[in-house]
């Protein structure tokens, strides 16, 4: 089977690569944890955002921070979903009307991005030594690429992380 991965990256790209993702991954769940602070309309905007904040860093900061305050955050996170203080705030999901608008704008090429992100987990988990996870990532990009290339106008860089914020708080 190691005849097949054609695509060989050294060690150091894949840690610092997964150290970029898990950045990333963090970010975004710190950005989650502030709108969810923000948002009057949660019932629980605190302890979704202690949870939120907590995990964000954990995730983003856990391969510098000390193990002890690692452990500390990771007791931080636990408490809030414990006592059922972590809830969905406002989502703004996007009306029924303007999804069927884009459909109709793009078609059936809506599945490509996912298929990209599909594709390039498969293509480098069978031909390369690289990190699923970094495969994944770069399979988002390029999904991304293709999504501002059907409507610019529509997709700018916001509409990404609020929509990323969104899936995270709803699977959270």
């Amino acid at each position: 089977m190691s005849a097949l991965k054609v695509i060989q990256v050294p060690a150091a790209f894949n840690t610092a690569g997964l150290n970029i993702v898990w950045i990333l991954v963090g970010l975004i769940a710190i950005y989650a944890g502030i709108k969810n602070l923000l948002d009057e309309e949660n019932p629980s905007r605190i302890g979704t955002a202690i949870f939120w904040c907590s995990f964000g860093i954990v995730t983003a900061l856990g391969t510098w921070l000390p193990a002890k305050v690692s452990g500390v955050l990771v007791i931080i996170m636990c408490l809030p979903p414990i006592f059922k203080k972590v809830k969905v705030g406002k989502t703004n999901a996007p009306e029924k009307v303007h999804t069927e608008a884009q459909f109709k704008k793009i078609g059936m090429k809506i599945f490509v991005p996912a298929f990209c992100v599909a594709v390039f987990s498969l293509a480098f988990s069978l031909f390369s030594n690289m990190s699923s996870m970094i495969a994944i990532t770069l399979g988002v990009l390029v999904a991304i690429i293709f999504l501002v290339a059907y409507d610019s106008k529509e997709n700018k860089p916001q509409v990404f992380l609020k929509d990323s914020e969104r899936f995270l708080s709803l699977t959270g």
